[in-house]
């Protein structure tokens, strides 16, 4: 006998919802075309060639990685399959072609999200979905959520969130999460927060007899997360998913629509017409008028931040001219053309005294995971703290930020994290919260290519790679010094310098007081570093040098 659920969930495959869209755009070819075994391993196959596609499926189980990935689509409305002739036919909504072919893709799965509800057709069954337990949008649970307790964290979404079945109670929620909050609040130490929340999340799950491992609540909650960053509602501050100012109104506008569950999710073909549509439900993004007005407001911003920096912006075009598509894909510029502005202003004032001492507590939040999603705030600060450093050229930033200049997604697979540019080098920057020997084996050999390939890219002037991590395992250095020391990356030496989180902050502040070239400063720093490779003949020795280095260093530039 099949139990019935206690929980709703989200897919984690794949856990970031951009990937949704290149792998869309490859399964069109299968629209309209029976969806056997054949077809899905074939999907599945050309999965592995996309540069967003991680991992290497489920190793003869191919179909199943194509019904994993096609599930999450199937969800939110991008795809369905139907019984046509005795055989199951897939289908691309409009919805699913809409958002291949969007300027704007957060706003085809916003409205996308919106729709997502239990029961679905895809979660119908009265033996699991109970429809007297089972009455909720899951998007708009959590948008209530966050809205009511000014952010969520995804510890809370992992203990509250995914067992709220039915959104008419959603009083009882807020209330649990707001004594859960005190209780934790109380507790010091991170390790004691930790134990509270894992026991917090056993006894609920305890309470509703529910047999799926804790650790899952926790990977559905960062999907969740980055499912709910895809639309423009949300940023982040410190361990929290809140809501943007830019979007405010329309979040409120959400929040306060009845809750009504369309009731046709036992017809494929009648829920599908409606879940996949892409211009359903209908927002006040789709009303000329609210968009103008929130141009306008955006618009007003930009000019304030344009004057502190003395630049002249054009004028806005006539709005008459233009259609509601027109206006949602200028507000969706002006917000670029927001976070480009708010990111030049940032350079500028982040050089000042007090933004130091920020940077240096917020790698101390990222380190004890006191953010949200502390490997891409890792990246992020440590573009901020190069900005600190002053004297570049240019400080580029490999990874994503939102309209609010808060990280997003780190940088991709095949990058550095961060491209620093001065005017007598150039260094790719890598960041790693991974320890022992597990960096060691999946950073090192990838972040040499990476700095290998920077370095071919931009010949002709000299090439450092950083390596920051909280501790530098005994490992990681070795491999460092051979590709250092001897010319094996197409017969070119390559120089990476790992330097533990506590030695670059050590680097950070002394450069506060460095007046003039600090660049160049620097530059005899990473010279003296890489130099001590032809004095040694292992990693473990050269990387016990860099402490007396360093300090030998910061005398001198304090001299």
């Amino acid at each position: 006998m099949t139990l019935p659920k206690s929980s709703w969930y989200v897919g984690c495959s794949p856990r970031d919802p951009r990937k949704l869209v290149p792998e869309l755009n490859l399964l069109v070819q299968y629209d309209g075309r029976e969806w056997s075994e054949t077809e899905q391993i074939e999907f599945a196959e050309a999965l592995a060639g996309l540069k967003s596609f991680e991992g290497e499926g489920y190793g003869k189980e191919l179909g199943f990685t194509a019904r994993d990935r096609v599930a999450k689509m199937k969800t939110y409305g991008f795809v369905y399959v139907s019984k046509e002739a005795g055989k199951d036919i897939l289908h691309i909504t409009d919805a699913g072609k809409a958002i291949i072919e969007s300027r704007i893709p957060e706003e085809i799965f916003l409205k996308q999200m919106i729709k997502w509800q239990y029961p679905s057709y895809q979660h119908k069954s009265e033996n699991q979905y109970p429809t007297k337990s089972f009455h909720l949008r899951p998007f708009i649970l959590s948008l209530k959520l966050i809205s009511a307790l000014d952010g969520m964290t995804k510890a809370e979404f992992a203990i509250f969130a995914f067992v709220t079945t039915d959104e008419r109670n959603i009083d009882l929620t807020i209330k649990e999460i707001s004594e859960y909050r005190a209780k934790r609040g109380s507790i010091t130490g991170r390790t004691k927060k930790l134990a509270f929340d894992d026991e917090c999340l056993n006894q609920k799950l305890k309470s509703i007899n529910s047999s799926i491992q804790s650790s899952s609540f926790y990977d559905m909650a960062d999907a969740l997360t980055r499912h709910l960053r895809f639309t423009p509602l949300f940023t982040t501050r410190g361990n929290r998913i809140i809501l943007s100012e830019n979007m405010r109104p329309l979040a409120e506008w959400i929040i306060f629509q009845p809750i009504i569950i369309n009731q046709e999710y036992t017809d494929v073909k009648k829920f599908y017409s409606y879940m996949g549509n892409p211009n359903l439900p209908i927002t006040p993004l789709d009303n000329k008028s609210t968009i103008v007005k929130m141009i306008s407001i955006i618009y007003k911003q930009i000019i304030v931040l344009s004057k502190q920096i003395g630049i002249v912006i054009s004028a806005l075009p006539d709005f008459n001219k233009m259609s509601i598509l027109q206006l949602k894909e200028l507000l969706f510029d002006l917000l670029n053309e927001k976070k480009k502005y708010l990111q030049i202003n940032l350079e500028r004032d982040i050089q000042k005294e007090p933004q130091k001492k920020e940077i240096i507590e917020m790698f101390s939040h990222i380190v004890e995971r006191e953010v949200i999603d502390p490997a891409t705030y890792f990246e992020w600060n440590m573009w901020r703290a190069l900005l600190h450093m002053d004297d570049e050229e240019e400080i580029k930033p490999n990874f994503s930020m939102d309209a609010d200049l808060q990280p997003t997604n780190s940088a991709g697979g095949n990058m550095g994290d961060i491209e620093a540019h001065y005017a007598d080098y150039n260094m790719l920057v890598e960041v790693t919260l991974s320890s022992g020997k597990r960096q060691a084996n999946t950073e090192t050999e990838p972040v040499w290519r990476h700095v290998g390939n920077f370095q071919e890219k931009f010949k002709g002037k000299k090439t450092f790679g950083l390596f920051i991590a909280p501790d530098i395992a005994h490992e990681t250095p070795l491999d460092f010094f051979v590709r250092a020391k001897h010319p094996l990356f197409d017969g070119k030496k390559v120089t990476t310098i790992p330097l533990s989180l506590g030695q670059f902050i050590e680097i950070l502040e002394t450069t506060t007081i460095i007046k003039s070239k600090k660049s160049q400063k620097l530059y005899q720093l990473w010279n003296l570093l890489e130099s001590e490779t032809t004095k040694h003949d292992d990693g473990t020795t050269w990387h016990k040098t860099f402490p007396k280095i360093i300090e030998q260093w910061k005398k001198e530039v304090k001299a």
